[in-house]
């Protein structure tokens, strides 16, 4: 192998390596479940917004009313904080599309909850296996 071809693939090796480190912050799996009057919340999104400064992480609830964060990448959890929460609930049918809110019903949950500063719900993220449990009330 000629001097040029070894410099070039010591290039080639040095970009690859930068492109795969991550100056992303630490994150630690965190998961839960939500509910609301002793029932499962079974559709919408769980946000915690950071207190201070960081990283917002979000997790889709699931049929059974559980969540998984996603802070960078899907499931990889969260970085460790103190986070203000909001539980936003969807429709059963046409989530998200114009005119489908809660087609002419009350929402699932008070509207408190759709806010991180009106929701009342403060969690922290440690550097560890995170659970966390929100029993939504009026």
């Amino acid at each position: 192998m000629s001097s040029k071809s070894s410099r070039l693939l010591l290039v080639l090796v040095i970009i690859a390596v930068g492109c795969t480190k991550s100056d992303n912050p630490k994150t630690y799996p965190a998961s839960g479940k939500v509910s609301y009057r002793g029932q499962t919340l079974t559709s919408g999104i769980v946000m915690l917004t950071p207190a201070e400064s960081g990283h917002a992480a979000t997790g889709n609830l699931e049929k059974d009313g559980t969540f998984r964060l996603t802070t960078f990448i899907k499931y990889d959890g969260a970085v460790p904080g103190k986070y203000q929460v909001a539980v936003q609930a969807f429709p059963a049918e046409g989530a998200g599309l114009p005119g489908a809110e809660f087609a002419g019903k009350s929402p699932p949950l008070p509207l408190k909850y759709m806010s991180p500063s009106s929701s009342g719900l403060i969690v922290e993220i440690r550097a560890s296996d995170n659970h966390l449990e929100f029993p939504l009330k009026d």
